[in-house]
């Protein structure tokens, strides 16, 4: 079969469109990731740390707290990217290929809606909700780029302000609260639409614990 009619140019721009999301958000979880670590190796967490005041020791503990909240929400992203969507559409539309007698003409039928789902699945069509993703993947860079600094000034010893970084790490925590409870607010009005068990899923495991839907009543009770 020839690739080109089964791909097409509008179906190559689909690919691009999602595979860029996906790279995104794995390249964020692995800043996010790098940047912890290399604190984790200097020994500085919870040892040979240099908690000389309530400053230092509160920005620890809000910068472990909020890195595990971005972990946890990319993650799981991740996972409904690759897994959910891709790999389930990728495997069904594998089996249909398969079991399909009717050729060419079907091949390209099948492929075209795989595309569609996994487009339309990843969120990349919706303005409102891939702008929101872009926002936490720029807030989860943010933190990267706060605990590289940090562990620069313990690594070398050099000065540094803890109450600006304090305070920017308290407005990226408002920040975040607001883009990941909106994001949160955002799916699941598409899933009472869609009724899509792939979301249902990720709406469950975002919500393990209730955090979210704690945060959306908030914000509804306040516009009252």
């Amino acid at each position: 079969w020839p690739l080109s009619e089964v791909v097409t140019s509008e179906q190559e721009q689909l690919y691009a469109d999602v595979f860029t999301m996906l790279l995104s958000v794995r390249k964020a979880g692995k800043h996010v990731n790098s940047a912890w670590l290399a604190i984790h190796r200097q020994g500085l967490l919870l040892g040979r740390q240099r908690l000389h005041d309530k400053t230092e020791h509160k920005l620890q503990l809000l910068f472990q707290a909020l890195r595990t909240r971005i972990g946890i929400l990319l993650e799981n992203l991740m996972f409904y990217f690759q897994s959910d969507v891709v790999d389930s559409y990728m495997s069904d539309l594998t089996s249909q290929l398969e079991q399909s007698s009717d050729g060419f003409p079907e091949a390209v039928k099948l492929h075209k809606k795989a595309m569609s789902g996994i487009y339309a699945e990843c969120f990349v069509g919706s303005r409102v909700i891939s702008s929101c993703l872009v926002q936490i993947l720029e807030q989860a860079e943010t933190f990267a780029s706060l605990v590289s600094q940090w562990e620069r000034s313990l690594k070398y010893d050099e000065e540094l302000d803890l109450r600006s970084v304090l305070d920017g790490l308290e407005k990226l925590e408002r920040d975040f609260n607001r883009s990941s409870g909106l994001l949160f607010e955002l799916l699941s009005s598409v899933k009472s639409v869609q009724g899509s068990s792939n979301l249902a899923r990720l709406i469950l495991r975002l919500d393990w614990n209730g955090m979210y839907s704690r945060l959306t009543l908030h914000s509804k009770n306040q516009l009252k």
